[in-house]
């Protein structure tokens, strides 16, 4: 695809993911940020493509880790709950657990696209909130429970 993308100069891309998140961060790091993209959610209820009404009251937490000495994992814990257990069972060692969440995380949580650009903003900070502490060069291993398009907007981004 990149080449593509580097032959043609596409003006824009609408992207309706369908795939496993993993793909989904993937196609978004292909994608780039250079090129504008929309990225839609398919919703369950009601059913459609189309986004909804912005929630009245709607924030994201980061919650930074206990202790920072430690290889850096994130968990987003936005369509479920992930547990710090799940990270240190297959991460040895000590190990830093940032997490990304909602109030109360659940599937179908992602009505509008202003949570998507909050979405965008709050990982860009967060990233370099965890830049600066575990340096620009540590892999950050990732542990996702969230919508598509968030999938799509983390590789992105």
């Amino acid at each position: 695809m990149v080449p593509l993308i580097n032959e043609r100069e596409p003006c824009h891309f609408s992207v309706f993911g369908l795939a496993p998140q993993p793909l989904l961060i993937l196609l978004g790091s292909l994608l780039t940020d250079k090129i504008p993209a929309e990225v839609y959610q398919l919703h369950r209820e009601p059913p459609g493509w189309n986004w909804q009404t912005h929630p009245d009251v709607f924030q994201f937490q980061i919650k930074p880790p206990q202790h920072t000495d430690g290889d850096p994992a994130l968990i987003i814990s936005l369509s479920a709950s992930i547990t710090h257990q799940r990270v240190t069972a297959v991460l040895p060692g000590n190990v830093s657990v940032w997490e990304l969440t909602i109030d109360a995380p659940h599937n179908n949580f992602l009505k509008s696209e202003a949570q998507l650009a909050m979405f965008r903003e709050v990982t860009r900070k967060l990233m370099v909130s965890i830049a600066a502490v575990h340096g620009h060069t540590t892999a950050l291993n990732i542990f996702p429970a969230m919508p598509v398009a968030c999938a799509v907007e983390l590789g992105l981004r």
